[in-house]
């Protein structure tokens, strides 16, 4: 081989159009039929899954650890100096089963987040093994 082109293509908002001209093509044209809803209910649910495929650029890798443990912490909907031991534990492995602790210095990074020392999160660690 002596060389290769590759292309990039979003065609994502190519596909989306698509869709909807498929679907404005079987619409008997009548506002308010089941027909038109079913368009709405797609394009809203469309909406929401763009807003969960979002895609994040870190700069560094202690940064993109800290945001994974952030969003772990803010989904149990409880403040870490709240929390009990359990949901702690709970937290630390959801973060292991996430693959956190396979990068250098996550535990520091877990440990502050948490507001528990470096030792507790491996007695976890150890706990969930």
């Amino acid at each position: 081989m002596i060389g290769l082109l590759c292309i990039n293509v979003v065609i994502n908002e190519y596909l989306r159009m698509k869709k909807l001209i498929d679907q404005l093509v079987k619409l008997n044209g009548l506002p308010g039929s089941s027909e038109t809803n079913g368009l709405y209910h797609e394009q809203e649910k469309e909406k929401t899954e763009n807003r969960e495929a979002k895609e994040v650029f870190f700069s560094s890798k202690d940064e993109m650890l800290s945001e994974i443990v952030k969003s772990t912490i803010r989904d149990t909907q409880v403040e870490p100096n709240r929390m009990v031991m359990e949901e702690k534990q709970k937290i630390v492995e959801q973060l292991q089963k996430k693959g956190v602790f396979n990068f250098k210095r996550a535990v520091p990074i877990v440990a502050e987040a948490l507001c528990v020392s470096e030792q507790t999160v491996y007695r976890y660690l150890r706990n969930i093994r």
